[in-house]
């Protein structure tokens, strides 16, 4: 009868497998997993199945006979159980000492991996194809900053770690970043990580945004605001109309009469967006319609 070696023992190290029962998933079941033990020092690495408790034999560490999948598990668990061992002879050959995190990661090498930077060119493509160029925009930046921070073109899901984010951060404020700005890229990585999960490039056991929070990080922006009387001189300034300073005047005063209209929206104006004397446009940001009165001073400004 097939039974598999559920141990391994060597060099102050030992691999077991276990049901995870300090965890519980939605379907009510606790995950199957190895645990690492080198100096008394313990790590999980999950094998990508679960158990119900009243089916797992606890005493010899498998599932019971009763349990609906018996043979398959024990052969997915023996597959898991052999490619450890092997990783951990090779750690045992090539390095001589090592770590628990060294045994953990090689073994974790196993999970489908992909270039983070490949991935976020797919989510620019799509999101491309979808018109959203402003949050194009905003993975295309994210991108750039971690090849600023790496100064490598390689870089894998695996590679991302609390360690690598703390890291990051301090790549950020030493560069000077401000707060609100290093929380605005540190969520886009988070979301670039989520979908690597969920399309099986990550590894949820390996989430590194567990262990690092992004909320302890200061988002909150100090009100700016420019006096009315400052509004005023900047309508009083006469300025040559051939001085690229006209023209930036017309943008901010244009933004101003119609309610703080984005620059980037200024940009993409047609004239098929003035409709009887009112502006009508969809935000590039958030994709929503607006729909603005036009004031005397602006349909001056759109004479011009």
């Amino acid at each position: 009868m097939f039974k598999p070696e559920l141990k391994i023992m060597t060099q102050n190290t030992s691999i077991k497998v276990i049901l995870y029962t300090s965890k519980t998933l939605k379907n009510g079941e606790h995950p199957i997993m190895l645990r690492v033990i080198k100096n008394r020092k313990s790590k999980y690495i999950s094998v990508g199945h679960s158990c119900d408790l009243r089916l797992w034999d606890m005493k010899n560490e498998r599932p019971k006979k009763s349990h609906p999948n018996k043979r398959l598990l024990d052969i997915l668990i023996e597959t898991k159980i052999q490619e450890a061992h092997k990783n951990l002879l090779s750690l045992e050959i090539n390095q001589g000492h090592f770590s628990v995190e060294s045994i953990t990661k090689k073994i974790r090498n196993d999970i489908p991996n992909k270039n983070v930077y490949e991935f976020i060119d797919s989510i620019v493509e799509q999101k491309r194809l979808e018109s959203k160029l402003g949050t194009s925009g905003v993975y295309k930046q994210t991108k750039a900053m971690l090849i600023a921070f790496t100064k490598n073109n390689s870089l894998l899901f695996s590679d991302i770690t609390p360690s690598f984010l703390h890291k990051y951060e301090s790549f950020f404020r030493m560069k000077g970043t401000k707060e609100i700005s290093i929380s605005y890229y540190m969520r886009t990585l988070r979301a670039v990580y989520n979908k690597a999960i969920t399309e099986g490039f990550g590894a949820k056991d390996l989430y590194p945004f567990n262990e690092y929070t992004i909320g302890k990080l200061n988002t909150r922006t100090v009100k700016r605001a420019i006096t009315k009387e400052d509004i005023k001189k900047i309508i009083a300034t006469d300025i040559n109309e051939d001085s690229r300073l006209f023209h930036s005047k017309n943008y901010f005063l244009f933004s101003y009469y119609t309610m703080g209209t984005n620059y980037n929206d200024i940009c993409t104006l047609k004239w098929e967006n003035i409709k009887q004397n009112r502006l009508k446009y969809i935000r590039a940001k958030t994709n929503k319609p607006y729909d603005v009165g036009l004031l005397e001073p602006a349909i001056e400004i759109l004479n011009f």
